[in-house]
């Protein structure tokens, strides 16, 4: 029973790997960002966890390196970090449907 089961897991994980690398990475490619060297020396110049949890700092190092902001409403992590706003429309309880921020920079969402 076992080793069917098994088989059937490495039919599984051949078949989502395929999804993955065939539908989800091309369709992404040019909206993930790396955690490159620049990002992990930004990183390093955060304190954390004192002022942000690991993952939020993660993510404001790498939109820091790109030139990004994060438009979140856990500002309480990532303004120490001088990186995330409330966008207005977001903090007033409107829904948006174009971009409230205009050309202030490119958004990390």
């Amino acid at each position: 029973m076992f080793i069917a089961h098994a088989a059937v897991a490495v039919q599984q994980g051949d078949i989502l790997r395929r999804w993955f690398e065939d539908r989800v990475l091309p369709a992404f490619a040019e909206r993930v960002l790396a955690f490159d060297l620049p990002a992990a020396r930004i990183l390093a110049t955060y304190r954390v966890p004192e002022y942000a949890p690991p993952n939020d700092a993660l993510i404001a190092a790498i939109a820091q390196v790109a030139d990004m902001n994060n438009a979140t409403r856990n500002t309480r992590h990532f303004e120490p970090l001088g990186s995330g706003r409330l966008p207005q429309p977001v903090a007033s309880g409107r829904i948006a449907t174009s971009s409230p921020l205009g050309r202030v920079g490119r958004l990390l969402v």
